[in-house]
């Protein structure tokens, strides 16, 4: 159960992180002493399907220790793996809501219906895939939950306190994984929203791949519920790695997605049109670019986006660098950003974004 503390207490994004009981937690899911001989021995085995680009593949999954392990179909090849789940690695109090709040948050919900009174709709896409449960930010936190506290703290919590976001500033957000999926739909940034955000740290679980195509679909649908010209617009695009579209069989006719056929696949093969694996993904990424570059320009300058890689620095973030360049082509302001694997890192980059989406408002 989350503490409960009134919101003048202030806590902040440093005490969080310094709580020594979240901090003995995180320790604990210490994996560097893998042993994935003992774990294919000794653990629980369950046939899962496949992680990323080998989504039609069936893999074997052992849970042993407190580490779970995704393996080829010989149980012989670590593809991935990531200390089990055993509970949030941070205590982050719920802010106290009272009477006025609730009474505020009622008449801002209400007024949602008057398009013309929103000043500004964040929508910002969340990877959930199974390699955000990895804990390599510092401290022991999973990259998840580093992205959750950030989210919650600058783009809510710090956003209030600064008066820079209020009721009518709506935030819709997406958790990506093979479908996407709408968490908050068009809710405005009050204390509600901050803790509905930090329930996200213990409800959502990250698994399977995050396929971009289906994320971007979804997210151009929450940006077009507010078209008018006095609503500044701010997509986010926060991922820990390379798109899980399968290169090899999706197809991009115009900007529009299209999945092939094994009969069609054969057909283009048998045409000489077949490509190699370096090829298709480029490609992909390329016809990723267009369909977001299709989103931004409906909006143009108005639309603030930015793409942040939050992975090791050796990670390929090529994808989210072609997206960022595909709304730059249409005058958006388009940055990518790729912090180091630090809450402070990322909050640093959040709230530039959110410094951006102020000046935008203000021009409109």
């Amino acid at each position: 159960m989350h503490p409960v503390e009134d919101v003048g207490v202030n806590t902040s994004l440093v005490t969080v992180l310094s709580s020594a009981h979240g901090r003995q937690r995180r320790e604990e899911r210490d994996i560097t002493k893998r042993d994935l001989k003992a774990a294919v021995k000794y653990g629980t085995k369950e046939a899962t399907p496949g992680q990323g680009r080998n989504l039609g593949l069936v893999c074997w999954k052992y849970t042993f220790a407190g580490v779970v392990y995704i393996t080829d179909i010989e149980s012989k090849v670590e593809i991935t793996s990531w200390p089990e789940q055993s509970g949030c690695g941070f205590d982050v109090p719920l802010i106290r809501i009272t009477r006025s709040m609730t009474t505020a948050h009622n008449a801002a919900v209400a007024n949602l219906h008057n398009l013309g009174s929103w000043t500004s709709h964040t929508v910002i896409v969340v990877d959930q895939s199974g390699s955000m449960r990895q804990a390599d930010v510092e401290g022991k936190a999973t990259r998840a939950e580093a992205v959750w506290l950030t989210l919650a703290f600058s783009c809510v919590a710090d956003e209030i306190r600064s008066g820079s976001r209020k009721g009518s500033d709506v935030m819709s957000i997406i958790g990506m994984k093979n479908t996407s999926a709408l968490l908050v739909d068009r809710e405005p940034v009050d204390w509600q929203l901050f803790n509905k955000i930090v329930g996200f740290l213990r409800k959502e679980r990250p698994s399977e791949g995050g396929i971009y195509a289906d994320s971007i679909e979804l997210a151009e649908t929450c940006l077009m519920k507010n078209t008018r010209g006095s609503c500044a617009l701010q997509l986010l695009f926060l991922s820990d790695g390379k798109p899980s579209d399968n290169p090899t069989s999706v197809y991009f006719e115009g900007t529009r997605t299209n999945v092939l056929t094994r009969d069609q696949r054969e057909r283009r093969r048998a045409s000489g049109m077949s490509r190699s694996s370096q090829e298709a993904t480029q490609d992909r990424d390329s016809q990723l670019g267009a369909r977001i570059g299709d989103l931004a320009s409906r909006f143009g300058r108005r639309l603030t986006v930015g793409t942040i890689g939050f992975a090791d620095q050796s990670e390929d973030f090529a994808a989210l660098k072609t997206l960022t360049a595909e709304c730059a082509a249409y005058d958006c302001q388009a940055s990518f950003h790729s912090p180091a694997l630090t809450a402070h890192s990322l909050k640093q980059v959040l709230t530039s974004l959110s410094s951006t989406l102020t000046a935008t408002k203000t021009e409109m």
